[in-house]
């Protein structure tokens, strides 16, 4: 089709697009700008922190969003780019903005636009490669769906989580949401605090023994599918009342 997103295309695309920045932003001058940034890094929660962090988000959102839409538009969904978006903004605040050795906004909105086209393309290339394993094994699972199943095959064995109550039940949580960004509204927090929590949990994952790790990947994968199987048995519901 004319409008699909091939490997080539993505593996050309990190370059591609730009979008412009002001030279001089009114209130952004060298001094402004140092202070904004030194308290960004020392003193997130102070006033002139917040001022630049929601600078960098305008931008970021802007950036994902308009080169998402563009280059990936048949790949990566509308909650796909708010969590690519919440995942640039973590990574600028939890390290990254640390290695940025510029002076002025337009330099660390250049510094922003970079990781934010990196993290898109690393997440479409993830994207193609999930299809691709499945074009691959589309035969199987075609064997895998029959027909018709009896009431007891609709039934998910789900494995034990080897994680701690309070790991689980996040995870739970984000399942139900559906995307980090509906969890952070329904905890009342910011999409970047929910994506540091989850990077968190994916920490403590790979820190389990191999045969850990691998029920810990079994019991996602299989909440997930229980989630998505309860979804839409209420959305029948909802249709047939």
């Amino acid at each position: 089709m004319k409008n699909d997103v091939s490997a080539l295309m993505v593996s050309r695309s990190l370059h591609n697009v730009e979008v412009r920045t002001n030279k001089v932003e009114p209130g952004w001058g060298p001094e402004a700008f140092s202070v904004a940034l030194h308290a960004l890094k020392t003193d997130p929660s102070s006033p002139k922190a917040i001022l630049l962090y929601k600078r960098l988000e305008f931008f970021v959102k802007g950036r994902v969003y308009r080169t998402g839409r563009y280059r990936y538009r048949n790949l990566l969904s509308e909650t796909a780019l708010e969590d690519v978006s919440s995942e640039v903004l973590y990574q600028l605040i939890s390290g990254a903005l640390q290695q940025f050795r510029g002076s002025s906004l337009p330099e660390v909105l250049g510094f922003a636009r970079t990781i934010a086209d990196r993290t898109l393309w690393r997440t479409a290339r993830q994207q193609i490669r999930e299809r691709e394993a499945l074009c691959d094994r589309k035969e199987d699972i075609l064997q895998w769906s029959a027909p018709s199943t009896r009431p007891d095959q609709n039934i998910i064995a789900i494995p034990a989580s080897p994680l701690c109550d309070a790991d689980t039940d996040y995870l739970l949580s984000l399942l139900q949401a559906g995307s980090h960004a509906s969890l952070a509204r329904t905890l009342g927090v910011s999409r970047a605090a929910v994506t540091q929590r989850v990077q968190r949990i994916r920490k403590r994952i790979t820190q389990l023994t191999p045969e850990q790790q691998e029920t810990a990947r079994s019991w996602l994968s299989q909440s997930a599918a229980r989630q998505r199987n309860q979804q839409r048995s209420l959305t029948r519901q909802r249709a047939a009342s």
